[in-house]
């Protein structure tokens, strides 16, 4: 007798959350190549540059963005 496999609520956060993270990590990285905006001059050289930028972006949002949002949502 086979039982049916079940998830837990939690761990089905998580699959949805990583899901979620891949899906945003491939539209920025789309994003980074299709828009002139934010490609350097010359264009790309290779998918390492591409990593590259999309890791930077990772850490600015991550360390100065965050920091700017709540600089000035709370006046001083």
């Amino acid at each position: 007798m086979l039982l049916p496999l079940v998830e837990s609520g939690q761990y089905r956060a998580i699959r949805y959350t990583e899901r979620l993270a891949e899906a945003l990590n491939s539209l920025f990285k789309a994003e980074c190549i299709r828009n002139p905006v934010m490609r350097p001059k010359g264009g790309w050289k290779s998918v390492v540059d591409v990593e590259i930028a999309a890791a930077e972006y990772i850490d600015w949002f991550n360390t100065g963005a965050c920091t700017a949002r709540s600089a000035l949502s709370h006046p001083s």
